[in-house]
């Protein structure tokens, strides 16, 4: 095969090959993550519209996706931009190809010309990177937290009919988003109803209790039932009229939330069994 037409066919095959495909695969040597940061304040909010429709496009191909795209601010120190966005890339190599694509460069006098920005780009750790101690970090060991070393407390009364006490197991943290904590209900006693926007299970450890989903009927629990709450589902739970319960709380955190408190649940709806 002579060598023009061994050009042709490698031209016509880069050709074919789908082009987001090609331009979204980490390139040799990428090891973290990047960052696109922009802090800009609208001048023109209706000349960034061709801008905001079309810029996902361009940076799709490059790996790149939206982390941050306006949303909620907390202003906690300097003055805060107007709108916040961040897209994050596979490698820095990937972020700055498309900054200086083609498609990009006939978008970016687009954004400039109807706001003000900042705009960087920063590296990131990658999961390695975050994962990694130095070599003289003391390696990793079991932690033991000792019976009665968290003190109990007393279930609030605006959230709790009855006597119910709370003993922390374990706190939701950097290694399990979940907290854990043992409740004991008296007889009689109950949660108010409530969800949670990540979920909840319940193990049961000692007498007899009573769970109930917003909508259907009350359900007894006994040692050794699990029972799962998922996200957003309005429920109480408490102990059984002549029983007390106690139960195994692992409830999940989101936001730095894992509880939604609703109203009490009344004694009609406590004995309609």
């Amino acid at each position: 095969m002579g060598l023009k037409r061994t050009l042709w066919i490698a031209a016509v095959a880069a050709l074919v090959v789908p082009w987001p495909a090609a331009y979204a695969q980490p390139m040799a040597g990428a090891t973290a993550p990047a960052y696109y940061l922009s802090e800009f304040e609208l001048t023109d909010p209706e000349g960034t519209k061709p801008y905001s429709a079309a810029v996902e496009s361009t940076f799709t191909p490059f790996g790149g996706r939206y982390e941050v795209r306006g949303g909620q601010r907390v202003s906690l120190e300097g003055a805060p931009a107007q709108r916040v966005v961040m897209i994050k890339f596979p490698s820095l190599a990937q972020a700055e190809a498309w900054y200086a694509s083609a498609a990009y460069r006939a978008l970016r006098p687009v954004r400039q010309a109807s706001a003000t920005s900042r705009v960087f780009m920063v590296e990131g750790l990658g999961d390695a990177g975050a994962r990694a101690q130095p070599s003289d970090a003391a390696p990793a060991a079991q932690q033991i937290t000792r019976a009665g070393t968290q003190p109990s407390a007393a279930g609030p009364a605006e959230f709790f009919t009855g006597r119910a006490r709370v003993d922390p197991v374990w706190p939701a943290d950097g290694h399990i988003n979940a907290s854990g904590g043992l409740v004991t209900f008296e007889p009689g006693s109950r949660s108010a109803w409530h969800s949670h926007p990540a979920g909840q299970r319940l193990v049961v450890v000692s007498g007899v209790g009573l769970t109930q989903e917003w909508g259907k009927p009350i359900q007894q629990i006994r040692p050794g039932d699990v029972v799962w709450c998922p996200p957003g589902v309005k429920h109480w739970h408490g102990a059984a009229p002549a029983t007390a319960m106690t139960h195994l709380a692992v409830t999940a955190t989101v936001d730095g939330r894992n509880v939604t408190w609703m109203e009490k649940v009344s004694d009609d709806q406590y004995n309609a069994r």
